[in-house]
């Protein structure tokens, strides 16, 4: 038997299997015994290159209306004279 186990996704992972299960009985191919696994999830994926891309621009990158410095030293330097 097959199985399909949990992930953020796993509304839309019957519906696939369904379909996968149909294509391979029509090509006479069986699918009993595979598992199928999902190391990362896209969602997962997809913040965590949101999150890198957020601190470069607000950390590393330099912004010429900033004088050439990162926003975020603008918003410590504001802190640390308080």
């Amino acid at each position: 038997m097959s199985r399909i186990w949990a992930s953020a996704n796993s509304g839309l992972a019957p519906s696939a299997w369904t379909a996968a299960e149909r294509t391979t009985a029509r090509l006479r191919h069986s699918l009993d015994g595979v598992i199928v696994h999902q190391d990362r999830d896209p969602v997962e994926a997809l913040a965590a290159v949101v999150r890198d891309r957020i601190n470069y621009y607000n950390r590393v990158r330099r912004h010429s209306s900033l004088g050439d410095r990162p926003p975020m030293t603008i918003v410590e330097d504001f802190y640390r004279e308080d």
